[in-house]
């Protein structure tokens, strides 16, 4: 929770070193959300020094300790595909991870924001016709969920892959 705090854009608060320590402590027993805040903290240089090799090693480290956590596949992939550092794209790993994830999660497969980034990868990757194919059934899962909050970003995403775009925006 600290270290999401640390993160948090909308906080003017400064990094704590303290927090890696912790975080690598919770990282030596296989915890796969402290693997994922350090790649966080390291992409970003919050409470460390910004190093792009670390940050992807840690993303890594946290899909290969949960691989079957949609949750975070899904965060590393959105952060692989997405981010305004070019230096941390992996945009083939990402799409991997999440291929990987949806073909095997009927669970994750009904979730839209899985399957934005599952479009967003594909879409990274050049492929705009499976892009825009994932991005109408995240249309479809927001609306049969109701979730009426995401139908904008959804449709703004649709239409980039329409128009032959990726994805960019700050991340982690």
């Amino acid at each position: 929770s600290y270290a999401r705090f640390l993160l948090d854009r909308a906080i003017d608060q400064d990094g704590d070193p303290r927090a890696i320590g912790w975080l690598e402590e919770l990282a030596e027993n296989d915890d796969a959300e402290a693997m994922l805040l350090l790649g966080n903290m390291h992409a970003r240089g919050v409470g460390t020094d910004q190093n792009f090799r670390r940050a992807v090693g840690w993303y890594k480290d946290a899909v290969k300790i949960a691989p079957e956590d949609a949750s975070i596949v899904n965060e590393v992939a959105w952060t692989l595909t997405v981010s305004h550092f070019d230096a941390l794209k992996r945009t083939t790993y990402a799409r991997d991870i999440m291929d990987t994830l949806m073909n095997a999660n009927e669970a994750a497969r009904g979730r839209p924001e899985y399957l934005d980034t599952w479009a967003a990868a594909h879409a990274a990757n050049g492929d705009f016709e499976r892009a825009i194919e994932l991005q109408e059934q995240a249309l479809a899962a927001a609306e049969a969920l109701e979730f009426e909050g995401v139908m904008d970003i959804l449709q703004t995403h649709l239409k980039a892959f329409q128009d032959g775009q990726t994805i960019t925006e700050t991340a982690p």
